[in-house]
């Protein structure tokens, strides 16, 4: 018999809230007991607290029998403290809130400056139940708390912040405004500095963004039912009881797809597309960490993987375009969500016929009874604009004919003449391993490999990893038609010495390990209408990672009446590796690059991990053919170059 400490145990903290005395709604409980009940017939090792405040008591107050499952302050914060007191490592924490939200003016230094203070809006337990708030920051030290410990925690929140409600007074929206005199009447807690939720040990990180309390890396997951400036609502879906959209098309999600065994990235991708589907104005963020699953850690696809949307018009719609390094031309595999993936039954192969800056239109080359839904999953077969990035192969190579092959069934384009530009020159070193050299003739830092039949396929997926790397470090909306959208907005880093540094700048740092920040990257929106933030680092390892780790940050138009600041601020830790250190090198060079479009989208397909690496070793399977790439004005692409010494 094991061992019993060894059995992961699961625990569930669910929150629903109808009965508030100012805009009540009706479809938060709906959720919480749904979510429950899939929950006790597909989990049924799950510890599961509930606490809500169904529409059935009109004055807001709690039956005796009912005083500890209502949803109040005190009740939620213990149950809180209970899992961290009962949780052990590798525990698994699931936490959802169905209720309204609320936005206060920033307050500490964790706060966040263009979004203010987030918080539930609970209840006060007291004589007439009042509310109160659970601030965004108590619920990070909790949360915190737990990672410390090694728990495994997914918070999902079906409620908005959005101060655009403050002039609105629709029950369906999940808002509730701000009131200072609730917040008076209960002092601030006082937390302990050692448990700062921006605190974060990432030592295979060379770049890091300091976070405010949505987005602690590695220990946890956050789903948001849509961005600061947008309405969470709830409303009737197929002619049932009202529900918030996120909790039904979450719950939805994971009823078809056994989604409790799934990453959040692929449930997150499966969510949006049917938000889109069902024409649903706001769209959900995934902060944290993409790979986790509910009850632990997943495996997600060993490829890329992006959405399909199925329109109106029968036509299929890749969620990826130009931005995203796709092509005419580009072929992929599209699959069900869930399904197996060895099994060629389960897929289809489409073509792109039209590649716009955010999605792409797809033409399907295999007519059979399989018809693609929303919600079904692309993975590449060809990417044609890695073709660019040309390598030529040393006249001694050995293989030079499987060499040819396997890189051409990775869509990279070879060169054999040996006066033509290339990007990458391989090549054999007076020790007989393989060499390769960059369009600067400088040696690239590339695991120690022999020709052989088994290495030969490594330095192929190498030198494929060198071009997506190159692809991600040039991706530029070059046309004239996005001058006038590069005009709505201005992005600068700007030094611990004030010194203001735009695009295209090489950037000179000194390591500072006392300094919690080298710099702050700023995005300000000049325009009148939002736009989206994405920011990546390019790192001396060649490896390409999300540093805001969420989908996206959103900066609300310089015309919307609402107390958001039109400016996106986030400060940035640069360092060089330990092993580079350890090696003599006394520098090292990052590219941030910040992505910023007019609609929300996904950039995950970019990522890769350091080179050579298991985590970068994402095939595609390539297939001829050759498109035009066609380019719209609703993305921009933005690099700067950072040089930190020592």
């Amino acid at each position: 018999m094991g061992d019993p400490k060894s059995v992961v145990a699961h625990h569930a903290i669910l929150i629903g809230i109808n009965s508030y005395k100012d805009k009540p709604l009706e479809g938060c409980v709906q959720d919480i007991q749904e979510i429950k009940r899939y929950l006790e017939n597909n989990s049924k090792s799950t510890r599961i607290e509930t606490f809500t405040a169904p529409s059935s008591n009109r004055l807001g107050l709690p039956s005796q029998e009912d005083l500890t499952t209502w949803p109040t302050y005190e009740n939620v914060t213990n149950a809180l403290g209970r899992v961290i007191r009962a949780g052990r490592r590798g525990d698994c924490v699931y936490i959802h809130y169905s209720g309204h939200g609320t936005r206060g003016t920033p307050s500490s230094e964790f706060s966040n400056r263009s979004t203010g203070d987030l918080a539930l809006v609970l209840f006060s337990g007291g004589k007439d139940n009042d509310i109160r708030y659970l601030w965004g920051s108590r619920l990070a030290f909790s949360i915190k708390a737990m990672v410390d410990k090694g728990l495994v925690v997914t918070l999902v929140l079906d409620c908005c912040f959005s101060a655009t409600v403050y002039r609105r007074d629709d029950p369906n929206v999940r808002f509730l405004q701000f009131d200072p005199k609730i917040d008076y009447m209960y002092p601030p807690e006082i937390f302990k500095r050692e448990v700062d939720p921006g605190d974060s040990d990432q030592p295979d990180r060379d770049t890091s963004m300091s976070p405010n309390w949505l987005i602690n890396p590695d220990g946890y997951a956050i789903l948001v039912a849509c961005g600061p400036h947008e309405l969470a609502i709830e409303r009737r879906f197929n002619g049932g009881p009202k529900h918030g959209a996120l909790s039904y098309f979450l719950l939805t999600t994971l009823a078809d797809h056994d989604g409790l065994e799934m990453a959040h990235k692929d449930i997150y991708d499966h969510v949006c597309a049917l938000f889109r589907e069902n024409q649903l104005r706001h769209h959900p963020i995934l902060y944290g960490n993409k790979n986790q699953g509910f009850f632990g850690y997943t495996n997600p696809w060993s490829s890329p993987t992006i959405p399909i949307l199925a329109r109106s018009d029968g036509k299929l719609e890749l969620q990826a375009g130009v931005a995203h390094g796709v092509s005419d031309g580009d072929q992929f595999a599209l699959w069900p969500l869930g399904s197996v993936r060895e099994d060629a039954r389960n897929s289809v192969v489409a073509k792109v016929v039209c590649a716009r800056g955010l999605v792409s239109d797809l033409e399907r080359l295999e007519l059979n009874s399989i018809g693609p839904q929303t919600g079904w999953i692309a993975t590449a077969l060809t990417r044609f604009s890695l073709r660019q990035f040309t390598i030529r192969l040393g006249s001694s190579l050995p293989n030079q004919s499987e060499l040819l092959r396997g890189l051409q069934e990775r869509s990279l384009g070879v060169h054999s003449a040996a006066d033509s530009n290339c990007s990458f020159y391989l090549t054999l070193n007076d020790s007989g391993r393989y060499e390769v050299l960059d369009e600067f003739n400088k040696i690239v830092d590339i695991p120690v490999l022999l020709p052989s039949q088994t290495e030969d396929d490594k330095v192929c997926d190498i030198l494929e990893h060198l071009a997506r790397y190159n692809l991600v470090r040039e991706l530029a909306n070059n046309r004239e038609e996005g001058d006038s959208f590069r005009e709505s907005f201005k992005a600068q880093i700007i030094s611990r010495t004030r010194e203001h540094f735009n695009p295209g700048i090489l950037i000179e740092t000194k390591q500072d390990e006392t300094s919690k920040f080298n710099f702050e990257l700023q995005v300000e929106n000049k325009g009148t209408n939002d736009i989206y933030v994405y920011v990546y680092n390019l790192g001396p390892y060649k490896q390409i990672q999300n540093i805001l780790r969420g989908t996206y940050e959103v900066v609300p138009a310089v015309n919307r009446a609402a107390p958001l600041a039109p400016l996106f601020k986030k400060k940035v830790k640069t360092t060089i590796p330990a092993e580079m250190i350890e090696k003599g090198h006394r520098h090292c060079e990052d590219i941030i690059k910040v992505f910023v479009t007019s609609q929300p989208t996904s950039f995950d397909i970019l990522e890769i991990g350091k080179i050579g690496s298991e985590s970068a070793k994402k095939k595609f399977i390539s297939r001829a053919g050759k498109g035009d790439i066609s380019c719209s004005p609703d993305w921009n692409a933005l690099n700067f170059y950072i040089r930190t010494s020592l």
